[in-house]
């Protein structure tokens, strides 16, 4: 079932159907933070290499998917070179004079962000193939074929170009050349934790997988809650009917066979008039809010928990 969600959301993509929250983004602070995460996943036989100068103007795209679209990338790159090599990814202002062969994109200023590899490159039918949905050169059981259609889907899908280059043991150069944003991106006090207020009172999480409740239990706690914890609907409810005062319920939509995030926070109301309730999902449920009840999209950032936790304490769920 998860590989399904999984398949089921890159399709999305490809098709330039997800839901995308473009805003801007400063792109030197964007890749300070992906170079951090790649010297600890690619491991020390990659070495990599970022680069952007702090003046490159904001970019206007959806943060979590340009990240998702340049971490896969890097994946992809890293599985290149089986043996090691070096991996740049860089950002910089470009003025297009006309359009790129192959684009609709008019002329003016642009945002291009490169990722180049030193791997074993593609053959030209391969390139020309590579972001087919469906289509990959991995053993099976080693990749979906949908990684880089994902990427090609969001690029297009935000108003930009794709451009890839590659050559048989000279390694992979692929261009993402996205839109300028009209405004600077916001300064990093108004978009990190550290500008965020701590919280109070406790929270009621409820989250089928482990792993991603762990997740968001920390990010809460981080920020000065008190958690309780639930797997699913039922041991929630158990706790919404103990006298324990309960500040916040955050809930995934999806919680496995039982009842649903949406169900529950109905439940909750009717139990605790007044309550706020915090959604999530991954799923794409539309352009309307469920029920009325604020929802914060996976995958969802610390400070994006904290705010969406911080609006909806405040009365605006």
């Amino acid at each position: 079932v998860g590989r399904g969600a999984e398949l089921t959301r890159k399709l999305l993509a490809f098709a330039r159907r997800q839901r995308l929250s473009p805003a801007a983004i400063a792109p030197a602070a964007l890749l300070a933070d992906l170079g951090r995460m790649l010297e600890r996943t690619l491991g020390e036989a990659v070495q990599v290499r970022i680069s952007c100068d702090d003046r490159v103007p904001a970019v206007y795209a959806d943060a979590v998917q340009l990240e998702n679209a340049l971490l896969n990338l890097a994946l992809n790159a890293r599985d290149a070179m089986p043996r090691g090599g070096r991996l740049a990814i860089s950002a910089s202002e470009e003025e297009l004079g006309q359009r790129p062969e192959g684009s609709e994109l008019p002329a003016g200023r642009y945002i291009r962000f490169t990722v180049a590899d030193t791997g074993l490159g593609m053959a030209p039918d391969v390139l020309a193939r590579a972001f087919e949905p469906f289509f990959t050169t991995k053993d099976a059981g080693k990749g979906s074929g949908l990684g880089l259609s994902m990427v090609y889907g969001f690029v297009k899908q935000s108003g930009g170009h794709l451009v890839a280059d590659s050559r048989l043991g000279y390694g992979t150069t692929i261009d993402l050349i996205l839109p300028l944003a009209a405004n600077p991106a916001s300064p990093p006090g108004m978009t990190t934790g550290a500008g965020l207020p701590r919280g109070s009172g406790t929270v009621l999480v409820v989250e089928d997988e482990a792993e991603v409740r762990d997740v968001a239990v920390a990010f809460l706690r981080g920020f000065g809650y008190d958690v309780l914890e639930a797997g699913d609907a039922e041991q929630a409810l158990r706790h919404l009917h103990d006298s324990a005062p309960i500040a916040l319920l955050f809930s995934d939509v999806v919680l496995g066979d039982g009842a649903s995030g949406i169900e529950l926070a109905l439940s909750a109301r009717r139990l605790r008039p007044g309550l706020p309730v915090l959604l999530t999902s991954g799923h794409e449920l539309g352009n309307t809010t469920p029920h009325a009840f604020t929802l914060l999209r996976k995958p969802y950032r610390r400070e994006e928990l904290a705010a969406a936790a911080q609006a909806a304490l405040h009365g605006n769920s």
